[in-house]
């Protein structure tokens, strides 16, 4: 089953603040190279999210990865072939421990190592604004920063908080993962506005077939 996308392309207006705090509960999108980022919920998965399985991707060069850094943390950085590299390496070791936490096996050793090793440089940090009512990022940012980010809110995920809360999206044609956030830990869609909205429509024309 492949990923599906239904964004707009070139709708930026939405996700600027994706993972700054300031962004309010739904779904966000942002205009990839040849494709569509999705910010749905934490860093680390919705990093997962650019592709690298089920014959996805959206992070096919660098200027990609600078795409979705921008998009997410509304900072540019400068990517280096190695970053790059390095970054899909990240994606990939994501992809392996979080599969296999929901599938309740073993995290797998080599993922654990990239992840622990990615997240050792000092991570993005806000700084706060002279006038004490907003903050911004230390700048120049690198790319380092924000990949130690993303490799520590996936150890917190998996480690620290309550794992079972990273689910598969129930939409039988969805095959996006993400972690519940929700107050009352009973979300099931990727989004509500998304799947939630295209199940309850799918339900309510077939029992009006079956009471027509």
């Amino acid at each position: 089953m492949g990923l599906t996308h239904d964004a707009t392309p070139g709708d930026t207006g939405v996700m600027a603040h994706a993972h700054d705090g300031r962004r309010e509960r739904s779904v966000a999108t942002a205009r990839a190279g040849d494709g569509t980022f999705l910010f749905l919920s934490r860093m680390a998965v919705d990093f997962a999210l650019t592709g690298g399985v089920l014959g996805y991707e959206s992070l096919f060069g660098r200027t990609d990865l600078q795409s979705w850094v921008q998009a997410g943390f509304h900072v540019e950085v400068e990517v280096s072939d190695d970053g790059f590299a390095e970054a899909r390496g990240m994606r990939q070791a994501l992809w392996q421990v979080f599969r296999a936490s929901l599938d309740d096996d073993r995290l797998p050793a080599a993922a654990i190592s990239v992840l622990n090793s990615m997240s050792r440089p000092p991570p993005i940090t806000r700084q706060l604004d002279r006038s004490a009512q907003g903050w911004h990022w230390h700048r120049p940012v690198t790319l380092a920063e924000v990949m130690s980010a993303v490799a520590r809110d996936g150890i917190e995920l998996l480690a620290v908080e309550d794992r079972s809360r990273l689910r598969e999206c129930a939409a039988d044609n969805c095959a996006l993962v993400f972690y519940d956030d929700s107050r009352s830990g009973l979300r099931r869609w990727c989004a509500p506005q998304r799947c939630g909205d295209r199940t309850r429509a799918r339900d309510y024309r077939s029992r009006q077939k079956t009471t027509g």
